[in-house]
């Protein structure tokens, strides 16, 4: 009869595995939570709002090029190839970066309400730039 009791009041109490298992919660949550905090206060510190990222003539060709692809995601524009700023050239975009993978970033926030250089903003911190 002894013996019964003892394994009952053992199996009853948590396994170290279960144990450990609540302690790894704590630390993926405390880490998470560190994680959050290291980012705001990097965005905060290094990330001007008043400043476009990059150099003048870049960024400018960069917000060109985002420009004209949420035009022409949208309908306003004709053809996403052949910009109109070496115009009577024809598919100019092929000349450089044409963003063709992350314009659709830059065309959501521009949907979303912001204007074009607010867009090209969250587009670069969505870059992780």
């Amino acid at each position: 009869m002894l013996l019964a009791v003892e394994s009952q009041s053992l199996s009853s109490l948590p396994g170290p595995r279960a144990v450990l298992f609540r302690g790894e919660e704590t630390r993926w949550k405390s880490e998470t939570l560190v994680a959050i905090v290291l980012f705001l206060v990097g965005i905060s510190l290094f990330f001007k709002v008043d400043q476009i990222p990059g150099g003048f003539n870049d960024s400018r060709f960069n917000m060109y090029v985002l420009e004209h692809g949420y035009r022409c995601l949208m309908g306003l524009d004709k053809s996403f190839w052949s910009a109109p700023f070496f115009y009577p050239a024809q598919n100019v975009i092929t000349f450089s970066d044409n963003h063709l993978g992350s314009f659709l970033f830059y065309s959501m926030f521009r949907i979303l309400g912001a204007d074009r250089e607010t867009g090209f903003q969250l587009w670069g911190i969505t870059l992780l730039r």
